[in-house]
């Protein structure tokens, strides 16, 4: 990561919510391109949970989708020393 150059996704997952954040480095310090909160869900009409798997997909397809919008077009998971196994 230190000599990438490649925009990269961060996501931090907690008790209640997910935030997902797609991040491009630069010498001058990362700047993020775009990001998204499992909070946006219920301004979508979500009524269920949102830490469980269907909302973190959500939260990541928007914040897949504004990068995209803004000309990112490839990333990597950027997961820092979190394990992500089966029971996230």
């Amino acid at each position: 990561m230190l000599m990438g150059h490649r925009d990269f996704i961060t996501v931090q997952i907690s008790n209640e919510n997910t935030q997902v954040q797609v991040i491009h480095p630069e010498l001058t310090g990362d700047k993020v391109i775009s990001s998204a909160h499992s909070r946006f869900l219920i301004e979508k009409g979500w009524k269920g949970s949102r830490k469980n798997i269907p909302a973190a997909y959500l939260t990541g397809y928007s914040a897949g989708t504004k990068a995209i919008e803004k000309g990112t077009n490839s990333a990597i998971m950027y997961s820092g020393t979190r394990l992500y196994t089966q029971r996230m």
